[in-house]
């Protein structure tokens, strides 16, 4: 009889003969030695598979092929959002990961070579019925092409169905932007509200995070500029509220103030310290309610949408109102580079686009705004 020790065993088993081989896996140094068995209806398969073993060819010795991963739209709008975490600021990524929610929870787990057109248009579609504004829509769609559109850049999917497929209706810029008569009239409301000059630096295209984060500090009657240094931004839908640098690199930004604006803010600050005293003229917010607290921007919008309806004018967001300063200083043949100046528009597009301003060109376009509608 074989001695146990041999390599292949012959052995007795109800079904026949069968043939036993005995060999050493592969182990690294320092391993416990681990033996594999098999059991052959033919000596000469024991043989060849023990071969097979000592050659690192037998299939037992082989890696399975792994499941190739199953992309997920999910999948690749974590590493997109987790990028944004690090390169934007928390305001922004707060917008991002709100729309990131909304698109994963509506196209999460389907396969990413399986969404199509006709997916991302239910949801755009959806949100118009629901009567969601065209700009929050728009924003929502361009995030969706903005995660498609990495897809396709690191070859993960062969193309952006979100590239074509656009809101229903015109676009807000071309639909929302006030005429020179509705600021008129907002103008002329304004004069009747507390919050005059605010309203007035809103109607001049400031941000709202900008004309929330002025302090007195940053106005010089002497010179008569002004100095856009921070913003006060919500963070999401939160009640948080950020002091930051302002949006953009071009953003902070000294401006020549419109005799207009300076006489509002003389009757603001005069009133500001028969209520609240000397320090809240000093160095405190321009924006402060009537308890002396700074303005929150949801107040803010709030109240905006207030002096529009004592104004009879149609309801424009504050982001349109700037737009409309915009169209209406260009309309009365500001320089574009002024324009983009005055409104802190990122320097890399103002390269691109225009030549840089003088600072009399910059007065110029202050003064021709509230000539031109005030």
């Amino acid at each position: 009889m074989p001695r146990t020790s041999e390599p292949v065993r012959r052995i007795e088993t109800p079904a026949g003969v069968r043939y036993v081989a005995v060999a050493d896996a592969p182990h690294a140094r320092g391993e416990k030695r681990r033996q594999v068995r098999r059991r052959f209806a033919r000596r000469g398969d024991a043989v060849k598979w023990l071969g097979q073993m000592r050659a690192g060819t037998a299939p037992e010795l082989q890696e399975p092929e792994p499941e190739p991963e199953v992309l997920t739209f999910a999948s690749i709008a974590r590493p997109w959002l987790e990028v944004k975490r690090r390169t934007v600021r928390a305001v922004t990524f707060a917008g991002y990961e709100k729309a990131v929610k909304i698109w994963t929870t509506e196209l999460g787990d389907k396969p990413l070579d399986q969404i199509s057109k006709a997916d991302i248009e239910a949801l755009v579609n959806r949100y118009q019925d629901e009567k969601r504004s065209y700009s929050r829509v728009s924003y929502l769609l361009a995030v969706c092409r903005s995660i498609l559109g990495e897809a396709v850049e690191e070859e993960l999917v062969g193309r952006n169905v979100a590239a074509r497929v656009k809101p229903r209706g015109a676009s807000a810029k071309a639909r929302q932007a006030m005429s020179a008569e509705e600021i008129r009239k907002v103008r002329i409301q304004a004069s009747k509200d507390p919050w005059e000059a605010l309203w007035v630096l809103s109607l001049l295209g400031l941000r709202r995070s900008e004309v929330l984060g002025l302090r007195w500090s940053d106005i010089d009657f002497e010179a008569g500029t002004l100095s856009v240094r921070r913003a006060r931004v919500q963070i999401g839908g939160s009640r948080q509220i950020n002091v930051t640098e302002p949006k953009t690199a071009n953003g902070r930004r000294t401006l020549p103030m419109p005799e207009d604006l300076v006489a509002a803010l003389k009757r603001l600050r005069a009133v500001q310290m028969q209520e609240f005293g000397l320090a809240a003229v000093r160095d405190g917010y321009l924006g402060l309610d009537a308890a002396g607290e700074p303005i929150r921007p949801e107040v803010y919008s709030d109240e905006w949408r207030v002096l529009l309806g004592k104004a009879k004018v149609r309801a424009v967001t504050l982001h349109e109102a700037r737009h409309s300063s915009v169209t209406a200083m260009r309309e009365a043949g500001v320089p574009d580079m002024a324009v983009a100046q005055w409104h802190g528009h990122d320097e890399a597009v103002m390269m691109r686009t225009y030549s840089h301003p003088s600072e009399e060109s910059l007065r110029e376009a202050g003064e021709a705004f509230a000539t031109a509608v005030f």
